[in-house]
């Protein structure tokens, strides 16, 4: 093509509102971990490096779950996966263990293995037999796509496509294994309006020993745009959800993992609330992505959303147990009497369940002066045998016959001894008395300390 016809070409392409992408512009960025000693480093593959690969030669469309929308691939701007690895970044798919790609908020998606890429058989797009994962460069539209074939079932590539305006997150494991990286998060501080959290992840290898902090290198990313290079790093999250995304490298033997973790921020006015500190909640809810756990608040958390400063949490899923509200069964309410005998037989009527134990009989407090009523109704009054039994004078035990030796005596009684006193003996005595009393009086009034 000659130089006017090119000018041309451009002149109608800006005219169009189309215009081309530049030759260098990335459409891959990767993390590569080698398996050698040293950090890993980003590498990108340029358009222009990937316009001297063999381009995409598979279906030109694929279907996206859920919704089975269909996604058209720009024809000869479109590469496999395993293309841009082997051809662009140099990397034999023979030495790749597991690539990783990375979603806008910088969580990894599980990882694919060097069979996902190449084998078709592993995917079941009814539409598009034979088709692998693809990046694909829109120069039109200044953007990369990634998307995968669906697998099939419940399965939801859709979810997994990745458009960026730049280039395509990745992490790629050369002559490595991932590491194993767990996060774990405590809350520190609830606000109105955000929350402090304390990051933390332990890390271990493929057979399961665990790598101390100190030899590795961190990368935490926050879907809010903070980073930080900290083991233990101390984030502020919104109201609402952010993505925290840890990226550790093992300097000694070049591999590294990654992980993260969906924290959802939503504050629980209580009646105790207080501005900038307690009566909030925060629940830590799971995403499931990369190799990160599963975790929840303790207590919180997770947890009547409230205060839990200094409870360490691993992510987990919530699960809300049904709440079952239990009927009590009817029970049979009887009269309590004074009664050993009564009170037994009304517990012995008042029928009990394994789940509704029954009730305990209220105190009643009885006086002498108010009888509590029999078993019949009656109220029982303090009466003589006698009274309420009539029997003769031979059967009561209150009477016995007299003798006749005795009759004499009962007739004719002694006459009784009287002791006289004379009168002036009597008001001496009382003169006396009283002659002590006033001087006690007395006494008390003048000496009021010696009687208190």
């Amino acid at each position: 093509m000659n130089r006017p016809l090119a000018a041309v070409v451009v002149l109608a392409g800006a005219l169009a509102g189309a215009p081309a992408a530049a030759a260098d512009t990335a459409v891959v960025s990767a993390t590569v971990f080698t398996g050698t000693a040293g950090t890993a480093a980003a590498r990108t593959v340029a358009l222009s490096t990937l316009d001297a690969c063999p381009p995409y030669t598979g279906p030109g469309a694929l279907t996206l779950y859920p919704g089975g929308s269909t996604d058209t691939l720009p024809a000869g701007t479109t590469w496999t996966l395993a293309e841009i690895l082997d051809c662009g970044l140099s990397i034999p798919l023979s030495n790749l263990n597991a690539v990783e790609v990375l979603r806008p908020d910088g969580a990894a998606q599980a990882p694919l293995s060097p069979a996902a890429l190449t084998d078709a058989s592993a995917y079941a797009d009814p539409a598009a037999p034979g088709a692998l994962p693809v990046v694909s460069n829109n120069g039109g539209q200044a953007q990369n796509t990634y998307t995968r074939p669906w697998r099939g079932g419940d399965d939801e590539n859709g979810r997994d496509q990745v458009t960026a305006s730049g280039p395509v997150q990745m992490v790629v494991y050369e002559n490595t294994a991932p590491l194993s990286v767990h996060i774990a998060t405590r809350t520190l501080r609830h606000g109105i309006r955000s929350e402090r959290v304390a990051l933390s992840a332990t890390v271990q290898t493929a057979a399961g020993a665990t790598v101390p902090a100190s030899s590795l290198d961190w990368r935490w990313t926050i879907s809010t745009g903070a980073s930080s290079a900290a083991a233990t790093p101390t984030v502020t999250i919104p109201q609402g959800t952010a993505t925290a995304t840890v990226v550790v490298s093992d300097t000694a033997s070049g591999s590294g993992g990654t992980a993260s973790i969906a924290l959802t921020y939503k504050p629980v006015r209580s009646k105790n609330a207080r501005s900038g500190g307690g009566g909030h909640g925060t629940v830590h809810s799971s995403s499931g992505l990369g190799s990160g756990h599963h975790h929840g608040r303790g207590g919180a958390s997770h947890r009547g959303q409230g205060r839990t400063t200094g409870t360490t949490t691993t992510t987990s899923r919530t699960t809300t147990a049904p709440t079952t509200t239990a009927t009590p069964s009817p029970t049979t309410t009887s009269t309590v009497t004074t009664s050993a005998t009564s009170s037994a037989q009304a517990a012995a009527t008042t029928p009990t369940t394994a789940t509704t134990p029954a009730p305990h009989p209220p105190r009643t407090h009885h006086r002498a002066s108010h009888p509590a009523p029999a078993r019949d109704g009656t109220v029982v009054q303090g009466r003589l045998l006698a009274d309420v039994v009539p029997v003769s004078a031979s059967q009561s035990p209150l009477t016995r016959p007299v003798l006749p030796s005795e009759s004499a005596a009962v007739a004719s009684p002694a006459p009784a001894t009287r002791i006289t006193v004379p009168a002036a003996v009597i008001g001496g005595i009382v003169v006396l008395g009283l002659l002590a009393l006033g001087g006690a009086r007395e006494q008390r009034r003048r000496s009021p300390r010696l009687h208190r």
